[in-house]
């Protein structure tokens, strides 16, 4: 049995072509009705037990998979007491900065007014 539910931050649809390039793995196209590829959420759910073999390439494929997700599970589960699992929980990179009007110190004295200065002479402190 294998299960996943991967977000990703860009399109789903290009994160699994580059998995399937990377791992070298068309899982896929092998299951086409275990898998639901959205706008930027791919779910995985696979029933059977199938040989160890085509385990393999579909765990390399969820490995590259988690790589580029932002959040989610992925669980491979073989008999009789194997169980794999990976999560995904990188954050998303943050948004820029968005300066406004209010956002925005202004400075608060943009042309100063130069300090007064003194120029009265010291009384000479030296007895001439």
């Amino acid at each position: 049995m294998a299960y996943a539910e991967l977000h990703f931050l860009d399109s789903a649809h290009l994160a699994l072509a580059r998995a399937m390039e990377v791992s070298g793995s068309d899982a896929p196209t092998a299951l086409p009705d275990a898998w639901l590829v959205e706008d930027r959420k791919i779910t995985l759910h696979a029933e059977g037990d199938g040989p160890r073999a085509d385990l393999v390439p579909l765990k390399q494929l969820l490995t590259s998979l988690l790589r580029d997700a932002v959040r989610g599970e992925a669980v491979i589960e073989m008999p009789p007491h194997e169980r794999w699992s990976q999560r995904a929980d990188h954050a998303p990179p943050a948004p820029p900065a968005v300066l406004t009007a209010d956002s925005v110190d202004p400075d608060p004295d943009p042309d100063p007014e130069p300090a007064e200065v003194d120029l009265t002479p010291e009384p000479n402190p030296i007895p001439t």
